[in-house]
């Protein structure tokens, strides 16, 4: 995004500046007089049309917000002697105290790109490199204390004030958000500032006058209600159907990322805001981080898919390698720090950036590591760190976000992607046939929700390997599986999740111990499921583990209804410190307790985070940047040890199965050692020389 600095920013402020000067009064002028209407008419001018002072053009709302709301802030003249005091001989800046004050906002650089963006949002246009046709919402994550529930406040009350009938509706996942020093409290304040400071302005509150519902009207001499109608509205979405026929001219979703459902919330709002194909209202969206669960994931989902949305996108400047993701709009903690702003706005970045690493260092220095991750998430300086989760979380989380957005934007990876489902030929052979992914629609949300497609569908990354006679190799793969239970049916939180695994090999090595296909869905006849399994397993020729426990047995009836018990794998054998069983003895499927499930964890760790080769740089590729399931991607990122996480018990089945194979070529390996002794030549070269056969090298892994 392009950027000129702010310059003569203090021109914008002259209402301010004259209430100020002038002893509580915007002017001394006698009212009536044509100075006083000259006045009035001219600021509400520029609160309609905007003003323009060099190459620096504001709009109306931005004025609005800095001559005619005060705020609670801190006191600009006494902030810079402060400073001066608190520098010691190094220039380094130490603690600062100080009281807030009412009085107008100063021009910050957050400020003039926000109101801007908003306008071209709502009216078209260009600003800052960004391009808008108009007609859409804005979302962003932001750190804390950057001000938005004053500039949100503002925006509703330059509605009341100057669009009759308009409603703005203020939504908020907790009541506090609201009311207890919340974005109304706010908007009351600044609303009463107006009646008592701009009489030509000013607007009864007679018949509603509660915090969550504010109306511009009277009643006159005859009891009838007159005024303008324009409404502020306060609600508490703790059912994302409260957002639902709401249609107000602006709509603020105050601190997103506390709603519990607020992906269906917002979606109800954007709803109830068009009429036909027509826009007729524009949302905000915006929260900071700390929060956890399913509350930060919508904040999360909105802000990093802003286009799904109908929201303003913007380039990932903020993240190397980034640039090509969009993302909403982006507030991070350096500038948004009074400490390094001068007098027109504009932020030392650098001297900011420095001043928040040396509170990191403090936070680190912390006995529990979640202070500093809590902090970061609150104020933080990349993206990312608004939604990292407060939990310890064991997987490199930025790099898997960093491979999510990879695999979301880049174009060959999405190549290598197919969707489709399994069909017979006239000779019943198993094939695969493709399907456009719209059509497809595979589950790409973690968490899923009641509302999204769960049937699922097949993807492939990688088709069977097949040798000169046309034939998969023995062990080349292996299909893992996670159940869930059919009784659980009003529970809806695990599907059934397969994966093919690639064994380690030397006749194909590529891919080598990752997932080539795989499927996850909760089809409403279970047997789909089980079909979809055993068409991998044929497809791939090889056969299926997975844990007995949490629907194993389902699948094993399923497998001796139709007579595919032979598909089905035993219970491993290289894990257990028993001595071999035959197969008479031993059981079908895993069973998985919970210290073997902890030990399988930290397998999927070390795996996902194994050093694969170096690029053309000599930077390492990691196993996570070779894999592209989006919903194992973001299980990982997610990970709290809390939420059910399918593909993660997959995959720690897999584990073991791969160290299973390991030890049976050890195995093998051993008894040809054996062999190799009690066949050798003993006589090389002689009539009685014992020529020993060679092992079949499809087996040779």
């Amino acid at each position: 995004m392009g950027f000129h600095r702010l310059v003569n920013t203090q021109y914008f402020r002259e209402a301010a500046t004259d209430f100020v000067r002038n002893g509580g009064y915007y002017t001394k002028a006698p009212r009536g007089s044509r100075d006083y209407e000259a006045y009035w008419d001219l600021w509400e001018r520029r609160c309609a049309n905007g003003m323009q002072v060099g190459d620096l053009w504001v709009p109306g709302r931005h004025l609005f917000y800095l001559n005619f709301t005060p705020i609670m802030k801190l006191d600009d003249a006494r902030l810079a002697d402060a400073i001066r005091e608190a520098r010691d001989a190094h220039g380094k800046l130490g603690r600062i105290t100080m009281e807030k004050i009412f009085n107008f906002p100063r021009f910050y650089e957050i400020d003039y790109e926000w109101y801007n963006f908003k306008d071209i949002a709502w009216s078209g246009g260009d600003f800052m490199g960004i391009h808008s046709d108009g007609a859409q919402h804005i979302g962003c994550a932001k750190t804390r204390g950057a001000g938005f529930s004053y500039k949100e406040a503002s925006d509703g009350c330059y509605n009341y004030t100057f669009i009759p009938r308009s409603k703005s509706y203020y939504f908020a996942g907790i009541e506090q958000y609201l009311t207890t020093d919340g974005i109304l409290n706010k908007a009351k304040d600044m609303l009463d500032f107006i009646n008592d400071h701009c009489p030509e302005w000013a607007q009864n509150r007679m018949k509603s006058d509660q915090l969550l519902k504010m109306k511009a009207s009277f009643v006159d001499g005859d009891g009838v209600e007159r005024g303008n109608f324009a409404e502020i509205i306060g609600i508490v979405v703790d059912n994302a159907n409260k957002t639902r026929g709401k249609r107000g001219r602006k709509v603020t979703f105050e601190e997103f990322g506390s709603f519990k459902n607020g992906k269906k919330a917002l979606k109800v709002s954007i709803g109830s805001i068009q009429d036909g194909g027509v826009v007729t209202g524009q949302i905000s969206a915006f929260g900071t981080g700390g929060e956890e669960g399913p509350s930060i994931e919508a904040l999360e989902d909105v802000f990093g898919n802003p286009r799904e949305y109908n929201m303003l996108a913007f380039p990932n400047i903020y993240e190397e390698g980034m640039e090509a993701t969009e993302i909403g709009y982006f507030v991070p903690v350096y500038r948004t720090n009074p400490l390094f702003m001068d007098d027109d706005g504009n932020v030392d970045m650098q001297a900011g950036v420095l001043y928040e690493m040396e509170q990191r260092e403090t936070e680190s220095n912390k006995p529990d590591p979640r202070e500093l991750d809590g902090y970061c998430a609150e104020y933080p300086i990349y993206p990312g760190e608004v939604f990292q989760r407060i939990t310890i979380n064991p997987f490199s989380v930025k790099q898997l976000k960093a491979q999510e957005q990879r695999v979301q934007k880049s174009s060959v990876i999405q190549a290598l992607l197919r969707y489709g489902e399994f069909i017979r030929d006239d000779l019943g052979n198993i094939e695969f046939s493709p399907i456009p992914k719209k059509q497809a629609r595979p589950i790409e949300n973690y968490p899923h929700t009641k509302d999204d497609n769960l049937e699922g569908t097949v993807t492939i990354v990688e088709p069977p390997f097949k040798d000169r006679s046309g034939k998969t190799p023995e062990r080349m793969y292996k299909v893992i599986f996670d159940p869930f239970y059919k009784e659980e049916a009003a529970d809806i939180s695990s599907l059934f999740c397969v994966y093919v695994i690639k064994n380690y090999n030397n006749l194909d090595p590529v891919n080598g111990g990752m997932p080539v296909a795989w499927y996850r869905g909760r089809p409403q006849d279970l047997d789909r499921a089980y079909g979809i399994l055993f068409d991998l397993s044929e497809y791939y020729d090889c056969s299926v583990q997975g844990e007995i426990a949490g629907g194993g047995q389902g699948v094993l009836d399923y497998a001796t209804r139709n007579k595919l018990l032979e598909k089905v794998s035993f219970e491993l054998e290289g894990d257990s410190n028993k001595e071999i069983k035959s197969k008479a003895n031993r059981r079908y499927l895993m069973n998985m307790p919970t210290e073997r499930k902890r030990i399988g964890l930290t397998y999927v760790i070390d795996w996902h985070k194994q050093v694969r080769a170096l690029d053309d740089k000599g930077r390492k590729i990691l196993t996570l940047h070779k894999y592209y399931d989006i919903v194992g991607l973001r299980e990982m990122r997610k990970f709290n040890g809390k939420r059910n996480a399918d593909t993660i018990s997959v995959l720690i089945v897999a584990m073991f199965e791969l160290r299973e194979e390991v030890y049976r070529v050890e195995q093998e390996q051993e008894q040809r050692r054996k062999n190799d002794f009690y066949d050798r030549e003993l006589f090389p070269g002689g009539e009685t020389s014992i020529i020993h056969s060679q092992y079949d090298t499809t087996t040779s892994y």
